[in-house]
Order: C-alpha cells, then structure tokens, then sequence
C-alpha cells in the first residue's frame, strides 16, 4: 500500500511547537499546541475513544515540554516504537477491511490504520536520518522544529487508528471533564508532595473513570463494526486488550500518579463487571514476557527540572480543587503547523478554531483558512509576517471604504504586536525559529480576523456547516458557481441585526476571502453571484441593487453594474430555488426549513434595521 498524504485532512487537525531560550543556551520546548484531533479507524467520522484522546496529547506534552528540540525527537520515536507494543496491536491484522453497508466511505479501519502506519513510518524515517547525522553541538534548530511537529503529528495518527483506540458510539461521549481535572491535578501535586489515603482512592477511581465503558460495551456487542471475525479467535479477549491498553496509557501520560496508586493491579479491582477467568488470563498475557514499558518512565519524570504540563495544577493544595476545572484547553486547542521544504512552505495544516463567541460565521470558517493558505503556500517562512500585515492592510482598507471602519478596529498592522503582558508571558526569547515566529503571526491573524464584528454571529442556531465540504472540494477543483459562493455563506448570520452599510461589508469581505482563497474560479462581481448572496437575506430588490453597487464600488469602481441584469439575475435564481424546493418536497414530506421563523426585514438604507416574524 502505498501513502496517500492527501488522506489525513488539513482542516481538523495540526501539532504547533512553541520555543523558548535564555542566556544564548540551545532552545527548548515551550509548549506543544495539539489543535483538534486526527483521522482515527473510522476516518473523522463522530467516535468515542476508549482512553479520552487527552491523555494521548497529556503524555506528549509531559514528555516533550523544556527539552531540546534533538531529546524531543529522540523521545516521539521512543513513543511512536511503544505504540506498535501496545496489546490492542495484535489485532492490526484482524481490522475490517471490507467497508459497512450503512457506511458511505469505503475507506476501512483497516485502511485507515494502514495509512496512519505509512505516514508514521515515512516522518519516522525523516526524524532518525537526520539524528544519524545531526551534531548535538550546533543543532539545526529550523530543520529540528519542523521534523518534530511532522514526527508528533504521525505518531499521533498512529495512536489514534490503534485497534479498538476508539468506536463509534451514538451520540460520542464527551471529555471525561471531572476525571481527567482531577488526574492532571494529582501528578502535579504528586511532584511535591504525597497523597492522602482517601486522595489516592479518589485518584484510582478517576484513572479507571477515564475508561469509556460505554464505547467498550458497545464494542463487545458489535465487534465487527470494527474487526473482521473471520480472522480473529480473540474476541473474548477484547476487555482484556482494551484495559492492558488503557493502563499502558495512563502509566505514559501520568507516570507519578499511577505510581501513587499501583495502577496496574488495582485497575482490575474497579472493572464492572469483573473479568472472566479467560479475560484475567489474557490481561496477564498482556504484561507478561517481554513488554516494553513506557518511554515516560517514573525515574525520566522525577530526573527532569523544568516546566511539565502539569505546572498550573500543581499550585492546587489539594484534589477538591479541581472539581470545577475546564480541560477543553487542554485537548483541543487551535494550532497552525507549516510543513516546509526547502525554503518554501509546502502545506499548512490547520487544527480546531481560535476562540470567539458563540454563534454562526457570516463566510465559513475553511474560507478564512484557504485564504491564509492561499497567501503563504509557496512563500519563505520568514516572509510570513510581513505578508500577513500587507493582507490586514487590504482589509481595513476595504472596511474604511463601506465607512465601516469600527469593525476592522484594532485589525491593522500595528495592533499585530503584542502588549507588554504578552510580551512577558507568551513572547518565545531570544534563540526562537523563524518558523516559530511565522506559524505565531499566522495564528494571531487568524484569530483576529475570525474576531471581526460580524465574522461569527449569534443567531441562536446552528451554521449550515454540512455543505460546506462539497462546496469547498468543487472550489478546490477549479470548478464552480454561483452556487459554492453562496454556500460558503450564511445568509442567516450575513443580516443579522445589521444595515445595508454592515451587509455590504460582510459581503465584500467574503468575495475577498474567496477571491484569495480560490483564485477568482468565478466571476465574483457577476449579477449571478449578487443574486446568490442576496436573494436568500429576503430584502427589498432596491435594497439588494443599493447594497451590490457599494459592494462593487469598494471592489472594483470599474466594474459596471446594471439594476436591469441584477433583477433578471435574481428573478432566475428565485424561480431556481422554488422549482428545488418543490422537488425535494416531493422526496421528503413534512420537511420544514430551519430558518423559517426569521425572517429579516430591512426597511432603512442606513445603519439601521428592524426584524419581522414570518410567524
């Protein structure tokens, strides 16, 4: 089989390391930002995993954080060669490799996990050759950086698509909140100080409690979603692989507290309902003969001096304290990882979403993202910076001529450079990588401009984020219409609350994005694509002409626009829509549209507005 790069998506998942340095010494590792998740045995399809996917991303940050960027990739391939030990992979050999028949995407768990393999091979072989020849004395800092975000992105596609790693179970269970808190708190205070009797039992509990016992019934119940039973005699030994996986992995992200608590044989105590004598004896095949045991070893913890992952929580007195405490921070953050070759940007991959308000994007997120990618693919990292000021100058130019200058409010260049807080805190010191510098500018870009006022909009229901995929790949395509610019936006969130002056703002940012991001594969400024944008906001004809003539004009003064060829356009694209709706009335009786009880009604051509219940 051969390795189809183009496999793993560049939207949904990405590894950024941050550095840090003092008194001219080699860099270390500041942070490692995992930013969503990525593709496991049933590809990105909804899932839950057995052990939360936190604890995968827990054990590489104890592991990686304050050490050289040459022990962080000696340590990922120590990582990435313990994984193939892990019990679950006896089974490799077993996964399905003939697809459901309630499943659309052909591609098996089988597939995927050979897929993953190829890739951690392929970043592995990349890691060790330059090792091989590497002087620890004059690191190349710039090449290490890049082979060790590439190395942990493959070892954590590894361990995602690991047999029985995770299983869909409808609907996916959540981050075990409460559980995980108070393990992360444990290990941190375990670097100080002892445990009670009572803090260890409470410390146990929550490490078994990490264990989604409702995805390991369900795969008890239907094993062949997942494995081929043709092939395997070992399905009453599923629990026993699961639980040998499970303690294998909690010893390699919380060494101190399994430690503390003798996980190994006190784990099996907690299990409801209790193993079968068949099961305990294949558990004790598990970790009997030679096992490998966790790269992250108690005696590497103990040896190591600098910031862990765990610093925050450690300042805690005791475990109640954790009670209340968030690790959505933790599991999923938004990370931007550039993968060079040569001195050129090759691809950037892209991981969750900077935070924001709740609400709804006016231009679909994966705009934003092809437009940065659109800029910076093919450019010198060390360019990057300048390249994002250049794109924040062209919007704020474009706001200042709708008068819309409030929005683009602290957008401009300048506001790019951080304060004297950040400064302090986040500022990587002398010794960082151009590419370090290049992957942070463009994540404050990002995150700046997914905050502009009207960028995400609080409507009070969901973005009809499931076409946008389809859109997405026929743009990628270079082949399009007026529909994939319209899909891309949500005419719900395009008028909400806002005047003509804010509408056409909106507007003319996204032909912007999506003239950036897909290279003018329509003609953005065509009656056609107005119609598209504007039909569906429901508004007076005079006031769709008005707000499509500010648009061009802040554009293009030069394009030319009739009234007449808008109205023909828009008349067309009405009598389209019905002629849809009616056949697929006809398929689907009863089919209620989600958006019908709001129904914009914009009788002012200034800022501002007033709002009708179709109801």
């Amino acid at each position: 089989m051969v390795y189809e790069r183009d496999c793993f998506s560049d939207q949904s998942f990405a590894v950024q390391i941050t550095l840090t340095s003092r008194d001219g010494s080699p860099s270390v590792i500041r942070q490692v930002v995992i930013g969503g998740r990525p593709a496991g045995p049933f590809g990105l399809a909804p899932k839950s995993h057995l052990s939360p996917w936190l604890s995968f991303c827990d054990g590489l940050r104890a592991d990686l954080v304050g050490q050289t960027l040459q022990d962080g990739l000696h340590r990922v391939l120590d990582l990435c060669e313990w994984a193939e030990y892990l019990p679950s992979q006896r089974l490799a050999d077993a996964l399905r490799s003939v697809p459901l028949k309630k499943v659309k995407d052909a591609r098996t768990p089988a597939w995927w996990h050979a897929q993953a393999a190829l890739h951690a091979g392929a970043v592995t072989v990349a890691a060790q050759e330059y090792l091989n020849k590497a002087d620890p004395e004059e690191p190349e800092e710039e090449l290490e950086q890049g082979l060790l975000q590439n190395l942990v992105a493959g070892y954590l596609h590894l361990r995602n698509t690991v047999p029985l790693s995770a299983f869909p179970v409808t609907p996916a269970a959540g981050p075990p909140t409460r559980a995980a808190s108070l393990v992360r708190t444990a290990e941190g205070l375990l670097a100080d100080r002892l445990l009670t009797s009572n803090e260890r039992r409470e410390l146990l509990k929550s490490l078994c409690g990490l264990l989604d016992l409702k995805a390991l019934a369900a795969m008890g119940d239907k094993p062949e979603v997942l494995l081929d039973l043709e092939l395997t005699s070992r399905i009453p030994e599923l629990r026993a692989f699961v639980l040998a996986d499970h303690i294998r992995t909690m010893e390699q992200a919380y060494p101190r507290a399994t430690d503390a608590t003798d996980f190994r044989r006190s784990a099996v105590d907690l299990l409801t309902p209790p193993l079968s004598r068949d099961e305990d004896h294949a558990l004790s095949e598990c970790f009997s003969g030679t096992v490998k045991e966790p790269p992250n070893s108690l005696e590497r913890v103990q040896a190591y001096s600098g910031e862990t992952l765990h610093t925050d929580d450690s300042s805690s007195s005791s475990l109640s304290s954790s009670e209340d405490e968030e690790t959505g921070d933790v599991y999923e953050r938004f990370a931007v990882q550039f993968e060079v070759d040569g001195d050129s940007i090759d691809r950037i991959y892209i991981g969750s979403r900077p935070a924001a308000p709740a609400g709804r994007h006016a231009t679909a997120w994966v705009v934003l993202c092809d437009h940065l990618r659109a800029l910076l693919v093919g450019k010198n990292p060390a360019a990057v910076p300048a390249l994002l000021d250049t794109a924040r100058t062209t919007i704020t130019t474009l706001a200042g001529r709708l008068n819309q200058q409030a929005v683009v409010a602290g957008f401009a260049p300048a506001s790019a450079s951080p304060s004297p807080d950040q400064m302090e805190e986040d500022t990587p010191e002398e010794g960082t990588t151009v590419l370090a510098v290049a992957q942070r500018a463009a994540v404050d870009y990002l995150t700046a401009l997914n905050s502009l006022d009207g960028s995400i909009v609080d409507t009070g229901g969901t973005s009809p984020a499931a076409i946008e995929p389809k859109h997405r790949a026929t743009l990628l395509s270079g082949e399009a219409a007026p529909t994939q610019l319209a899909g891309m936006l949500d005419p719900r969130a395009l008028a909400w609350k806002v005047g003509r002056g804010r509408i056409a703002f909106r507007i003319a940012l996204h032909l912007h994005l999506m003239n950036t991001a897909y290279r003018a594969v329509i003609p953005l400024l065509s009656p056609e694509c107005f119609a598209a944008l504007l039909v569906p906001v429901e508004i007076r004809v005079d006031m769709q002409v008005a707000i499509a003539q500010d648009v061009i004009q802040a554009l293009d003064p030069q394009q030319a626009f009739s009234p007449d060829a808008y109205a023909q356009a828009a008349d067309r694209y009405s009598h389209d829509k019905a002629v849809q709706a009616k056949a697929k009335a006809k398929t689907k009786p009863g089919m209620v549209d989600d958006d019908a009880d709001y129904r914009p009604s914009l009788d002012s051509d200034d800022g501002g507005s007033s709002y009708s219940s179709s109801s």
